[in-house]
C-alpha cells in the first residue's frame, strides 16, 4: 500500500490516494484502455461521430477523439465545436474509434442551457466512443464510466455501466442522454432521467471547483500529468457519489433545484489543502522494547481530525483512520484477509467539519493481492427524526457521513442522517484516545491489535520493521446519543432494488407502497397479502390457548435468524396494549413451533409495537447487519404495515454495525505500514469474493 509521492496535490484526499496506492489506475494509461471491452473495425474508413455534450447541453464547448490519451484537446486530433443542444460531430478514422470522446467546457464561454448562461468555471468530460451507437452522450456520467474503464485492462463497457449505475442507484443507462429522457412518455423514466440530470448538474460544479484549483504549474511541481489528475479527481469524486445522491434525493422533485447550493456543501468540499502522508511502509530498525500494551497507558485524548492550537481546535482536513479487520483464510493456510473501513474528515473549518467513510478489502487483482475500494452497496432507509420520518440513502453497513464538532481534545459530537434543509441529524457522541506506534515491531505488534493473527503464522518471519514515525492508532468510544429508529425500504424478497416497480433509491414513496411491508393474517382471496393495519396482522388469541398453533396457518412474517428460517406470528388486539408472539420454525416445509414471544404497544416517540422474542432468535426487520442492543418494531405507515429496528440512546455504533468495538483504529501511516508488510510477508489473502478479479 506504498503511496505515491507524485501524488500530493490539494486535491488528493484519502479516497483518491488509497486508490492509487492500493492498486487503483491513477493515470490515463493509452487511448486503447479507455475502451475495454469495446471491438472497433479495422481499416482506414472514414466515419462520422455524432452526439450531444451535457451537464446540461452545453453549446461552445470544444469536442475531439482524444488520440494519445492525455485528456485533452491537441492541434491535430479530430474536434469541433458543440452547438445548439449541445450537438457536435466529428470526422475520424474507424481505426480511431478505440479513443475517448473529450468535452472542455470553457469558463465564461460555454453556454449551459440549463441556465442559459456561460458557465463560470471550466470543467473536462470524457466518454468511451460506442461503434454502432447512432448519437453518443458526454457527460459527467459518462466520465465516471470512462473512469470505470481505466481500473483494469479487461473491464468490460457493461461492467463499468453496471458499477456507475449501481453507485448512482439508477436504472438508467449511464450512457444514455438524460435531458432528452426526461421528455419520455414513461412517468418512471421521467423520473430516473430528471434524477440523474440533477446528479449531473452537482458533479460537474464539483469538477469544475477541482480543475480550478490545480494550475498546469502544479501539475508539473507534483510530477503528474492532467490526465493523472484527472482520473484521481475522477476516483475521488466517485467516492463521493452516495453523498452526492443523498443531497440530491433529499430535495423534492416539486421544488425548484439548486445544484451549486448542494456543490458548495462543505462535505462535498474536495478542493481544501491536504498534504497527505507518503506512506512509508515500515523502517527496518532495532524497535522499541516497550509494547502496545505500554503504549495504552500513555494513550492521551486527541483524534487525527482535528488538533489543538493557541487559537482553539482546528480542523484537519485530509485526517483520517480506518477500522481494520484482519480474518484467517478459510483457503490460505497462514494468510489473512483484510476488511478496511476509512473515515476521512473531508472538509473542515475550526472546530466542525465533514466525515465521510469508504470501505476497501484485499482483491486478488491479476494475480496480485492487493487492497482496493469496494463501490457502496445503497440502502435505501427511513429514519425518524425531529418528529417525522425522512428517507436516506446511506452505505448498507456504515454510516456514509457525519457532521462533527470538536468540543475538546479527542470529543466530537456529531450529526448522522443530517440534511440539508436544516433538519438536525441523529446526534452521536465519540470520544478519541490516541496511541503512538512508531518504533514498535510491525510483527509482534499485530497479534496484539489483531487476536486473529496467529504468532505462529509469523513465526518464521525475521524482519526487524518497525512503525514509522507518525504511525498512531485510536482508541475509540463511539455511541447514539439519540434513540435510532430505522426502517428499510427495500423491495420484497425477489425484487430488484433498482427496479422502479420496488423501492429504488429514487421511487416516489407516494407512488411506491410494496416497500417492507409485513405479511400476517390478511389475505385477498385467499391469499397472504400485507397488512394494511396492525390489527389485520393478527390472529384471534384463543388460535394459541394450547401454546401451539396449525401449522397450515396461511398467514405470517417469515424470516431468518441464525441460518434457520421462522415464522412469527402475532396474537391479540391492538387496543389491549399487548399480546402473543407465536414463533414457528420450518423444518423442511413444516412450520414447527419454536418458542414463544410477546408485542406491546409504544406510544413514544411515535406509535410502535415492540416485539420481544425468545432468546437466541432475532428478527432482522430486513435490516441486514444491523444489531447492538435494540428491538425489532412494527408500524403503520402510508397504508401498511413496515418493520424496523429500534436501538436506544447509548448504542455503540461498532456493535450496531457487527464490528468490535474493541479493536484500535489506526491512521493512514500505520495502515500502510500495515498493509506492505502483509503483502511482502505473503500473508495477505483475497477477500472470500474477491479471489480472482482481473
Amino acid at each position: 500500500m506504498t503511496m505515491h509521492k507524485k501524488a500530493k496535490l490539494g486535491i488528493m484526499i484519502a479516497a483518491a490516494i488509497m486508490a492509487t496506492g492500493c492498486g487503483g489506475s491513477g493515470s490515463s494509461g493509452s487511448a486503447n484502455d479507455s475502451t475495454s471491452g469495446n471491438n472497433a473495425t479495422s481499416g482506414e474508413q472514414a466515419v462520422t461521430v455524432s452526439g450531444r455534450a451535457a451537464d446540461g447541453y452545453l453549446v461552445q464547448a470544444n469536442v475531439c477523439a482524444d488520440l494519445n490519451g492525455n485528456a485533452q484537446c491537441d492541434a491535430g486530433e479530430p474536434n469541433t465545436t458543440t452547438g445548439p443542444g449541445g450537438v457536435f460531430e466529428l470526422e475520424l478514422l474507424d481505426t480511431q474509434l478505440a479513443a475517448e470522446i473529450v468535452v472542455e467546457a470553457i469558463a465564461n464561454l460555454t453556454v449551459d442551457e440549463d441556465t442559459n448562461q456561460p458557465i463560470p468555471d471550466g470543467f473536462t468530460l470524457r466518454s468511451p466512443i460506442i461503434p454502432g451507437q447512432d448519437e453518443q452522450f458526454v457527460s459527467p456520467v459518462t466520465t465516471m464510466v470512462a473512469s470505470e474503464l481505466k481500473k483494469g485492462e479487461t473491464v468490460t463497457l457493461e461492467q463499468a455501466k453496471q458499477a456507475v449505475a449501481q453507485r448512482l442507484g439508477t436504472t438508467f443507462d449511464p450512457l444514455k442522454d438524460y435531458v432528452a429522457g426526461k421528455d419520455s412518455g414513461d412517468a418512471a423514466a421521467q423520473q430516473n432521467a430528471e434524477r440523474l440530470h440533477r446528479i449531473a448538474q452537482v458533479t460537474a460544479r464539483i469538477m469544475a471547483k477541482v480543475e480550478k484549483s490545480i494550475t498546469q504549474t502544479d501539475l508539473a511541481q507534483a510530477g503528474i500529468t492532467k490526465a493523472e489528475f484527472l482520473e484521481l479527481a475522477s476516483q475521488a469524486i466517485a467516492q463521493l457519489a452516495p453523498v452526492i445522491v443523498l443531497n440530491v434525493d433529499q430535495v423534492d422533485s416539486s421544488t425548484e433545484f439548486d445544484p451549486d447550493a448542494i456543490a458548495d456543501l462543505p462535505d462535498l468540499d474536495i478542493t481544501g489543502p491536504s498534504e497527505p502522508g507518503d506512506g512509508s511502509d515500515g523502517q527496518t530498525d532495532t524497535p522499541s522494547t516497550d509494547t502496545l500494551l505500554d503504549r495504552l497507558a500513555t494513550a492521551t485524548a486527541g483524534s487525527p481530525f482535528f488538533r489543538e492550537t493557541p487559537s482553539g481546535l482546528q480542523a484537519v482536513e485530509g485526517g483520517n483512520t480506518s477500522y481494520l479487520n484482519l480474518i484467517e483464510s478459510d483457503t490460505s493456510a497462514g494468510k489473512y484477509h483484510l476488511e478496511l473501513l476509512q473515515r476521512t474528515l473531508m472538509s473542515g473549518s475550526g472546530n466542525t467539519g465533514s466525515i465521510v467513510t469508504i470501505e476497501g478489502a484485499s482483491k486478488a487483482i491479476n494475480g496480485q493481492v492487493q487492497v482496493s475500494l469496494i463501490e457502496p452497496e445503497p440502502n435505501r432507509v427511513r429514519v425518524f427524526l425531529d418528529g417525522r420520518h425522512y428517507i436516506k440513502t446511506t452505505a448498507s453497513n456504515y454510516l456514509d457521513q457525519l457532521r462533527v464538532t470538536a468540543t475538546q481534545a479527542g470529543s466530537l459530537d456529531g450529526e448522522a442522517y443530517r440534511g440539508i434543509t436544516g433538519v438536525p441529524g441523529l446526534r452521536i457522541e465519540a470520544d478519541y484516545s490516541a496511541i503512538d506506534l512508531s518504533q514498535l515491531s510491525i510483527k509482534a505488534t499485530l497479534p496484539e491489535l489483531y487476536p486473529s493473527v496467529n504468532d505462529a503464522d509469523l513465526a518464521e518471519i525475521s524482519d526487524n520493521a518497525i512503525f514509522p514515525d507518525g504511525s498512531e492508532a485510536y482508541a475509540v468510544r463511539e455511541t447514539f446519543a439519540d434513540p435510532l429508529f430505522v426502517t428499510s425500504w427495500h423491495g420484497l424478497e425477489g425484487s430488484d432494488f433498482g427496479s422502479d416497480s420496488h423501492c429504488s433509491p429514487h421511487a416516489a414513496i407516494t407512488v411506491v407502497q410494496s416497500c417492507n411491508v409485513v405479511y400476517g393474517a390478511f389475505t385477498n382471496f385467499g391469499n397472504a397479502a400485507p397488512a394494511p393495519t396492525f390489527d389485520d396482522l393478527t390472529y384471534d388469541p384463543t388460535v394459541f390457548t394450547d401454546g401451539s398453533f396449525d401449522p397450515n396457518m396461511a398467514g405470517g412474517i417469515g424470516f431468518e435468524s441464525n441460518g434457520q428460517n421462522y415464522v412469527l406470528y402475532l396474537a391479540g388486539n391492538k387496543a389491549d396494549g399487548s399480546g402473543q408472539i407465536m414463533v414457528g420454525r420450518n423444518d423442511s416445509g413444516t412450520i414447527v413451533p419454536a418458542g414463544e414471544g410477546s408485542w406491546s404497544v409504544v406510544s413514544e416517540p411515535f406509535e410502535h409495537i415492540r416485539l420481544t422474542l425468545p432468546d437466541g432468535i432475532q428478527f432482522n426487520a430486513f435490516l441486514d447487519g444491523f444489531g447492538g442492543d435494540g428491538y425489532a418494531f412494527l408500524h403503520e405507515y402510508e397504508g401498511f404495515v413496515r418493520a424496523g429496528w429500534a436501538s436506544p440512546a447509548g448504542v455503540e455504533l461498532a456493535t450496531y454495525f457487527d464490528r468490535n468495538p474493541e479493536t484500535l483504529l489506526l491512521n493512514e501511516t500505520a495502515v500502510a505500514a500495515v498493509v506492505a508488510k502483509l503483502q511482502e510477508w505473503d500473508k495477505l489473502a483475497a477477500h472470500p469474493g474477491w479471489e480472482n478479479q482481473d
